[in-house]
């Protein structure tokens, strides 16, 4: 596991180290802010050789508001992942989905308030992203079970930011995904049953149905899972004033040694910055 984590030091001096280097106490979560922990977590993997390793941003919706960045309505132009959470002021990102060969276009229905990425709603994409609610009397932030939500359509006319992509899991807690062949680093994005959503990063090459197994076995109570973006796209980052810490993806094909020389650039991010209105 090759992503490289910043963290300072006593003295103030930014320490680089690779993730053999440090590695958070297995399963315990880590204050990063109010309302925003982190942990990392490990387990066998029932048919891979590598052990998973997978890094979880737990978020509070009261303390954290939740952004959709798209290239289409940023002068096409794409970012990694660090350049997208740097020059936008968040403190967190990851994938908002995968993309058409346009490198722009999401896969999926995409919206963020009178903008459209894409208006078609991708017939096989069970999961929906919704925030941005257009009343004050509504969840914050909502993943949409589409197969479990008969309501689906008026939810998501609900929000002004929706983003749609494969369920991983159902919210019924059901590992819904099949192949069991395909192997790459996962990003998805879950919410448990107390609302907080889940900034999920797996680097492990590892099939997805293996991957919703061991989440669905963590002691951290998620209720459906939202696939964002596989192999080495997949990214991840975090940028606090105490704290940098950065993930990049590998697929099969990639030796596990080999530490990527750059991140590679997406076309959209949902990150989060700290909500004004949190709770003192």
């Amino acid at each position: 596991m090759n992503f490289v984590k910043y963290f300072w030091t006593v003295s103030g001096i930014i320490l680089l180290l690779t993730a053999t280097g440090l590695r958070a106490e297995d399963g315990t979560w880590n204050q990063i802010l109010p309302g925003l922990d982190y942990a990392e977590f490990t387990g066998n993997q029932e048919n891979g050789p590598q052990e998973f390793e997978i890094s979880i941003l737990r978020i509070d919706p009261a303390y954290f508001r939740f952004k959709l960045l798209s290239a289409s309505q940023n002068h096409n132009k794409q970012r990694t992942i660090k350049g997208w959470v740097r020059e936008s002021g968040l403190l967190a990102g990851i994938n908002a989905g995968m993309f058409w060969e346009d490198r722009l276009t999401s896969t999926g229905y995409m919206k963020n308030f009178d903008h459209f990425n894409n208006k078609t709603i991708h017939p096989d994409y069970g999961a929906f992203f919704a925030f941005n609610p257009l009343a004050g009397d509504m969840d914050q932030v909502k993943l949409i079970d589409r197969d479990n939500t008969p309501d689906w359509r008026k939810q998501i006319q609900q929000y002004a930011t929706v983003v749609q992509n494969y369920r991983m899991i159902s919210s019924k807690r059901k590992n819904v995904w099949v192949n069991k062949n395909k192997r790459f680093s996962v990003a998805s994005i879950a919410q448990d049953k107390d609302d907080r959503i889940f900034f999920i990063f797996s680097r492990t090459p590892s099939s997805i149905h293996d991957l919703n197994n061991r989440l669905l076995e963590l002691p951290i109570g998620i209720r459906t899972c939202m696939f964002v973006e596989g192999g080495p796209v997949a990214s991840m980052y975090l940028n606090n004033e105490s704290m940098e810490m950065e993930w990049a993806g590998l697929d099969k094909t990639t030796f596990w040694s080999q530490v990527p020389g750059t991140m590679y650039q997406i076309p959209n991010v949902i990150g989060i910055v700290p909500n004004p209105d949190k709770p003192e």
